[in-house]
Parts: structure tokens; C-alpha cells; sequence
């Protein structure tokens, strides 16, 4: 059973986490490569939305809109920061959460399970 498989496979398409079944030295450099696209690309766009504030900006609301981009961008970005310095922690804990003291035994459990992911989606 995949814990947070739907999380997994949306930090996975954005670039945040390699997948684990990944062994593969091909892979891993792949998806370094489509990472690094992705970060040049979130931060290029950040950095043109500050210098959109301080070159372009004529009137309140136009000021008003950049700054709203920019500090949403800026707080994607110190985000996907803060998941790449802890992917090992986020493993290590979806490992525990498959293993034995949270693994369903039963099928009560499992039922349990299944309907909170349900819930989670």
C-alpha cells in the first residue's frame, strides 16, 4: 500500500522529489537535469516579477498585482527549498509510516486506511 501516493506523484512532476524506486544512475540524472530546469525556472520568473516591481511598476494597482505575484512566487520558492534540504527526513518518514507499528494488519485497519486516503484526495 503507497502512502501518499497522490502527494508522491505531484512533488514528483514539479521536481521536488526523485522517486524512490529510482536506481538507476540514467535516471537520477534525468530527472537532476528536469529538476534544475525547474528551479532556473521559478526563480528566473520570481526574479523578473521583483524587477517588474522596480522598472515597470506606473500606478497602484499595477504595483498591487506584481508585489501579490512575487511574494507568492517567492514563497513557492523558499518552499521548494525547504523540501529539497529535508527530502531525506520526508522519506525516512513514509518508510515508518509502512512499516510495523502503522501498518494495517487487518482488514479493518486497511478499510480505515483506504477511507481516510479517500478523504486526503
Amino acid at each position: 500500500m503507497h502512502i501518499l501516493k497522490l502527494t508522491r506523484t505531484i512533488c514528483m512532476i514539479t521536481g521536488c522529489f526523485r522517486p524512490q524506486s529510482w536506481t538507476s544512475l540514467f535516471k537520477w540524472i534525468i530527472y537532476d537535469i528536469y529538476r534544475l530546469y525547474v528551479i532556473s525556472m521559478m526563480y528566473t520568473f520570481t526574479f523578473s516579477q521583483i524587477m517588474d516591481i522596480v522598472i515597470n511598476v506606473d500606478n497602484p494597482n499595477d504595483f498591487t498585482n506584481n508585489l501579490n505575484m512575487m511574494l507568492n512566487m517567492s514563497a513557492s520558492c523558499y518552499k521548494f527549498y525547504i523540501a529539497s534540504l529535508s527530502y531525506k527526513n520526508i522519506v525516512t518518514l513514509i518508510n515508518y509510516l509502512t512499516e510495523e507499528p502503522f501498518k494495517p494488519l487487518d482488514l479493518d485497519e486497511i478499510k480505515i486506511r483506504r477511507q481516510y486516503d479517500k478523504i486526503i484526495r
